[in-house]
């Protein structure tokens, strides 16, 4: 699907990786054997050229010192399906792993919400992105917890964007203060 367009031995080789990364990711059946969210995502047209999308990334990559820097295509459009410059934009992996969708749960109940048979209630959790979870109380009844859940998980981003704001581009602070659970 994706084009390498004109020569690129100028170019940024680690947009090369981003781009092949994004291309994999939107077309590789293989790709989707293991991640079944991305069997509907697709890659706008322009950007099946590399060299489009890599003049994308020079107007829009930034770098902070010690950080991974990730594309991402679900902040600005939540559940998007395509890669493209309306939807896309850079994060660092610390804030972008915070919105990595987990898998469908078996148990129905929504993402954050845990039922505990014993105290017969249901109990939110919150990632912040590190090694422990952020207690946001016991409900119940499961709508309830799921309101707890989604007022806690925007109020841990938030705090996330504050604690970047002077390190990331003001479009993506503000995706981020807007961004609606």
């Amino acid at each position: 699907v994706g084009y390498v367009g004109v020569s690129t031995k100028e170019k940024n080789k680690n947009f090369y990786s981003i781009w092949s990364s994004m291309i994999n990711r939107a077309y590789s059946l293989k790709y989707h054997e293991r991640e079944k969210n991305y069997s509907e995502v697709e890659v706008c047209e322009s950007w099946h050229n590399f060299q489009n999308f890599s003049e994308w990334c020079e107007e829009n990559y930034y770098e902070i010192e010690g950080e991974q820097i990730n594309l991402d295509k679900d902040v600005l459009n939540k559940n998007s399906k395509l890669y493209s410059p309306e939807t896309c934009i850079f994060l660092p992996k610390k804030i972008n792993n915070m919105f990595i969708n987990s898998k469908k749960r078996e148990d129905g109940l929504p993402t954050g919400v845990n039922w505990y048979k014993r105290e017969k209630k249901y109990y939110v959790y919150c990632s912040r992105n590190s090694s422990k979870d952020v207690y946001g109380g016991s409900y119940n009844d499961i709508e309830s917890a799921h309101e707890a859940y989604k007022k806690l998980k925007k109020s841990i981003i938030v705090e996330k964007a504050n604690e970047y704001k002077d390190k990331i581009p003001l479009k993506v602070y503000n995706a981020l203060i807007n961004y609606e659970v």
